[in-house]
């Protein structure tokens, strides 16, 4: 008799539990759908592998396409690390490279670092912005990017 009274209490109580949980979840409104997000213009950047490869490029050039993925193969004017920040800033003619330091340790570990060295022929690929305070620079964002004597 004990055995069939704590299994009735067993379904009574799973049952109410369910009956709560039920309730519950019929209590909690489901967040409204999402509206269409509004169309996003990109204005002059062009996604790769549609990008401008330039050689030894102007500063003309480089100013039209600003906000543009280009190839750019120049002769390097000088490598320099950072001390405090371990970012990496190659210089070329019209403008600068720049890699972070997450970066600047898979450049090193590659073995290009040997090979940036003034007058060498380099070649990057990436978005070239204007920076308001440092000029036309590309931030590096792939160690494949930089490529040592041969166009990317």
């Amino acid at each position: 008799m004990k055995s069939s009274i704590s299994r009735y209490l067993s379904i009574i109580a799973l049952v109410g539990m369910g009956l709560l949980i039920f309730k519950a979840w019929r209590g909690v409104k489901s967040p409204p759908p999402l509206a269409p997000s509004p169309p996003i213009t990109i204005e002059k950047v062009l996604v790769c592998p549609c990008y401008t490869r330039l050689t030894y490029p102007s500063q003309e050039e480089l100013m039209e396409n600003v906000q543009r993925v280009v190839s750019i193969t120049d002769t390097l004017i000088g490598a320099y690390k950072a001390a405090r920040s371990n970012t990496l800033l190659l210089k070329f003619p019209h403008f600068k490279v720049v890699i972070f330091p997450e970066l600047t340790e898979i450049v090193i570990a590659k073995g290009k670092l040997p090979f940036l060295k003034k007058g060498n022929l380099i070649t990057v690929r990436g978005l070239i912005i204007n920076h308001p305070r440092y000029g036309l620079e590309i931030v590096l964002k792939r160690p494949e990017d930089l490529v040592v004597g041969v166009t990317a």
